[in-house]
């Protein structure tokens, strides 16, 4: 994902900004904001401050509007949970298996939260959480 800001002139106060509200919108560690100057010098400062924590869930061949009710009800438990400190979600479904990524300040504070819910779910035999980012 790529994100462009053209700003007339860069001084420290309006990058101090512009770096406040890329992380205020959250983004995961590790990510970097490329300033590119117009005589095309490149510097990359480091952004970012969540970590993920990935949901992965087995769905096998009946991934089904029942399948998918439970998955939705299980995110919406999550994002209640973490109130204001979940960020960012995505999710991908692949060699059926959906993957689901809860941004949050910290994999250590994320994967209880998720690892609770998942339990109380009629999903908990078909899922694995993992740290990303």
């Amino acid at each position: 994902c790529a994100v462009s800001f053209v700003l007339d002139e860069l001084d420290e106060e309006t990058l101090a900004r512009v770096v406040g509200f890329i992380n205020y919108f959250g983004v995961p560690k590790g990510s970097v904001l490329r300033l590119d100057d117009s005589e095309g010098l490149e510097i990359d400062l480091p952004v970012g401050s969540l970590e993920g924590t990935c949901l992965s869930i087995e769905a096998g061949q009946d991934y089904d509007a029942a399948l998918e009710a439970d998955v939705s009800a299980l995110v919406q438990q999550v994002e209640q949970a973490l109130g204001e400190d979940f960020r960012l979600m995505t999710s991908t479904f692949a060699d059926d298996q959906m993957n689901i990524v809860i941004f949050s300040p910290s994999f250590a504070k994320g994967a209880p939260v998720v690892q609770a819910l998942a339990a109380d779910s009629p999903l908990f035999d078909r899922c694995e959480i993992n740290q990303v980012c």
